[in-house]
């Protein structure tokens, strides 16, 4: 395993464990650290980037949907 899937798993991992709205926070800022560091090293149109850029969206937004359905009651 590289540098990049390791530091994959572990945005995946930091997604995984959000239990509250600023860990969700943390996890964002984690991701966005992630996809600048490797966006400049990795052509913006590689289309494996693109996908992990777009898994790692929508995993940001299954938790943050469950997030916000945990304060609607």
């Amino acid at each position: 395993m590289n540098e990049f899937e390791k530091e994959l798993q572990y945005v995946k991992q930091i997604y995984n464990k959000v239990i509250t709205a600023d860990d969700l926070g943390n996890a964002k800022r984690l991701k966005q650290l992630f996809l600048d560091k490797y966006i400049i090293k990795i052509s913006p149109t590689d289309k494996t980037f693109l996908k992990i850029q777009n898994e790692l969206t929508e995993l940001d937004i299954q938790i943050t949907k469950k997030i916000t359905s945990a304060y609607l009651f």
